[in-house]
């Protein structure tokens, strides 16, 4: 009888604490909640969505594949016309895809000399009508080095590979050789070698050169 009641007063011992142990689980089921949303908050934090004019209303949301470590070479005859590498890229039912950490080199008629944009992400759309042309939308850090030395960085840009043209519509930092500058909102238009600044622009220039000698400033105050 002894170890029934010993039995017993340990059961009812427990079943007197079941309160405190659900209370204790409950808490630790919150504080799991919390943790879980401030993890996806902190993975979030920072990444900007596209917010571009020209960025598409509608876009496919069905995934049909995911690659890490994306690499894209694309050929005309024996000629690179674009090279693209991404961390990782998904590519959706309507062929458009959405990269991230991408690195883009696009290359002119003598597959020798090329541009180049580096970005946190983008969201690239081939052109529907079967040509090796495309737009691709920028975001996070943006980076573009033309050609002919003109460096460009920005939060978000587009790219349009038909015509060769980088349009900001944000806050954008430019310089080549000694010249540099800031300016809100511009459109480089790289074959033409031009760069046409659209409002609140800074422009400082250090020795003899400028940007004339190969670049072309356009300069419209609003």
């Amino acid at each position: 009888m002894p170890q029934t009641q010993r039995r017993n007063t340990k059961n009812l011992a427990l079943r007197a604490k079941m309160p405190f142990i659900f209370r204790v689980l409950a808490i630790f089921a919150a504080a799991g909640v919390i943790i879980a949303v401030g993890i996806g908050f902190y993975q979030s934090y920072g990444k900007k969505e596209f917010r571009m004019r020209g960025f598409p209303a509608e876009l496919s949301e069905d995934v049909v594949a995911v690659v890490k470590n994306y690499e894209r070479r694309e050929i005309e005859g024996d000629r690179l016309k674009y090279y693209i590498k991404a961390d990782k890229a998904a590519t959706f039912t309507d062929n458009h895809q959405e990269m991230e950490n991408i690195f883009l080199q696009v290359f002119d008629e003598s597959g020798e000399k090329y541009d180049t944009i580096t970005a946190d992400k983008a969201v690239y759309i081939p052109a529907k009508d079967n040509t090796k042309n495309f737009t691709a939308f920028f975001a996070g850090a943006v980076n573009v080095g033309t050609r002919d030395a003109l460096q460009i960085k920005s939060e978000q840009i587009t790219y349009v590979k038909e015509t060769e043209t980088v349009n900001a519509e944000e806050e954008i930092e430019f310089s080549r050789e000694n010249v540099l500058g800031k300016s809100f909102g511009a459109i480089a238009k790289i074959q033409e070698k031009t760069l046409e600044l659209l409002k609140d622009v800074e422009i400082n220039a250090y020795g003899n050169n400028s940007l004339s000698d190969s670049t072309q400033l356009n300069v419209q105050r609003a």
